[in-house]
């Protein structure tokens, strides 16, 4: 799975949230799984019918424990042609991602057909609870313009804890009106963000936004801003403390926008 970022070029229309297309479960079967002491376990994403992947996931976990790290994924150096894997893991690039907690996972595979399902495998502490939920970003007309939410069934381990999953950003929207600058976002958990703000990704500099609109998978943010953006990162932080981060490529690169 290629992480790339896609700048859309018109505003956003959501369409009803699906929870069918893909479905997430342990490979021994049920929803939950109990362990008391630290094991190794398989967790299985598999798409329903002919509806095909996505070209990128988040792979959302809430997780309650005195370890850190409470869980991590594990790299497979041998693909197999049925199912996608984690070839790699890039860390996060600067402390803002840090904070963020979002690894980039890039799954293979060895064969020439893109498989019907993937597979994380996951080394887990002890004590542990925690909750799981993938959600993706699906287009639904030629420009991708309009879209639907995906998400998955959840699964738990020990039937995970109370807390819920952070914010994530999924794409973005850059814009212009006369004057300053607006950038819509689409994504899950999007309700709960009290703050947002672009930065450097050096963090030499950073540019408050005021929060226009919100919803549980949209937000729009403005500020002041009349020059054209240099490459950055949309950060927003929920009430809760938790930051989500988003990478903008410099304008240069967008798309022209529709007028």
């Amino acid at each position: 799975m290629c992480r790339t970022v896609l700048i859309l070029a018109s505003a956003l229309t959501l369409l009803p949230v699906t929870a069918d297309a893909i479905q997430l479960r342990w490979s021994s079967g049920p929803s939950n799984i109990s362990c008391s002491a630290a094991t190794r376990c398989t967790l299985l994403v598999q798409r329903s019918g002919s509806e095909p992947f996505p070209s990128e996931w988040t792979l959302l976990y809430a997780t309650k424990s005195p370890a850190s790290p409470a869980l991590w994924v594990r790299c497979e150096r041998d693909l197999i042609s049925d199912t996608a894997s984690v070839s790699d893991l890039a860390p996060p690039r600067n402390q803002t991602g840090i904070q963020a907690g979002q690894q980039t996972a890039y799954l293979d595979w060895s064969g020439a057909t893109r498989p019907y399902r993937a597979r994380y495998i996951l080394d887990l502490a002890a004590p542990i609870q925690a909750r799981l939920e993938l959600i993706a970003f699906r287009p639904t007309n030629s420009d991708s313009t309009a879209f639907t939410i995906v998400r998955s069934p959840e699964v738990t381990i020990n039937g995970g804890p109370a807390a819920g999953y952070p914010p994530v950003i999924l794409r973005t929207v850059v814009s212009h009106p006369d004057p300053g600058l607006r950038i819509r976002a689409a994504g899950w958990g999007l309700n709960s963000v009290t703050s947002a703000s672009l930065t450097a990704a050096n963090g030499s500099w950073t540019e408050g936004l005021s929060i226009v609109d919100r919803s549980d998978s949209t937000l729009t943010v403005e500020a002041p801003v009349a020059s054209e953006l240099p490459p950055c990162m949309l950060v927003v932080r929920a009430a809760s403390g938790v930051v989500a981060v988003r990478d903008i490529p410099g304008e240069s690169l967008l798309i022209p926008l529709v007028s």
